[in-house]
C-alpha cells in the first residue's frame, strides 16, 4: 500500500477498462483516496508511481499497516464471541474477557466515558497478526489476507485460506467474534465460531 491505510481496494493494473480480468498479479492494493486518484483521467497517481510504490509498499515496510481508530462510545460495551456474550460497564470499570498464560488478550476499560477496546490475535506460529491498541486497529502486513468490508473484517492465512478470523465491529459499543482461532505468543489458543467457544 502507498500510505499505510488499514482500509484498502484492490486497484487493477494495467486498469481494468484496458485489460479485463481480475488475476492476482494485476492487482495492487491502494487506500480509496489513492486508488481514486489513480483511477482519475488524466490520473493524478501515474501509473509510474502507482508501480513504483507497489514495488516497496509502505506496509511492508513498516511490517504493519497505519493504526486506524476504532470509534466506539457509551457506558456499557458488548462483546460477542460466536454464541457467548459478555457486557462490560463502566460503573464496573470494564472486564478482561479472557486470557491466556496470565496474558489478556481481549480487554476493555473505560477513559473519559468511553470503551477503551485491547484485542491481540496470533497465528500458529505465534506471530501477532492484528492488534486494537486502546481502539487503534493495525494489520501485519506480510503473508496475510485482510479483508475489511462494511463493517466486517476477515482475516485469512494467506490468499484463499481458512479464516483466522471474522469480527464484527459494531458502533458505538459492540464487538462480535463470530468464528476464529485465537491464539497468543506463548501457544495457548481458543476456538470461536457460531456454536461455540473454546
Amino acid at each position: 500500500m502507498v500510505c499505510g491505510d488499514a482500509l484498502f481496494d484492490l486497484h487493477h493494473e494495467p486498469p481494468y477498462n484496458e485489460e479485463r480480468g481480475h488475476r492476482e498479479e494485476d492487482l495492487i492494493c491502494l487506500c480509496d483516496k489513492h486508488h481514486r486518484r489513480a483511477g482519475t483521467t488524466p490520473p493524478l497517481l501515474t501509473r509510474e508511481e502507482v508501480l513504483e510504490w507497489n514495488a516497496n509498499p509502505w506496509c511492508q515496510r513498516e511490517g504493519a499497516t497505519k493504526p486506524e481508530a476504532c470509534r466506539f462510545g457509551g457506558d456499557e460495551f458488548r462483546m460477542r464471541f460466536g454464541s457467548f456474550s459478555f457486557v462490560a460497564e463502566e460503573a464496573r470499570g470494564g472486564m478482561t474477557v479472557f486470557e491466556l498464560a496470565g496474558k489478556p488478550v481481549l480487554a476493555l476499560t473505560f477513559r473519559n466515558g468511553r470503551p477503551v477496546l485491547t484485542l491481540e490475535l496470533y497465528n500458529k506460529l505465534r506471530r501477532r497478526v492484528l492488534h486494537i491498541d486502546e481502539n487503534q486497529l493495525s494489520f501485519r502486513a506480510d503473508n496475510y489476507d485482510v479483508e475489511w468490508k462494511d463493517n466486517l473484517i476477515t482475516v485469512r492465512t494467506g490468499f484463499r485460506q481458512p479464516i483466522l478470523l471474522e469480527l464484527a465491529l459494531v458502533p458505538p459499543s459492540e464487538i462480535h467474534i463470530r468464528k476464529g482461532f485465537l491464539s497468543y505468543r506463548c501457544g495457548s489458543h481458543r476456538d470461536v465460531d457460531a456454536r461455540h467457544f473454546s
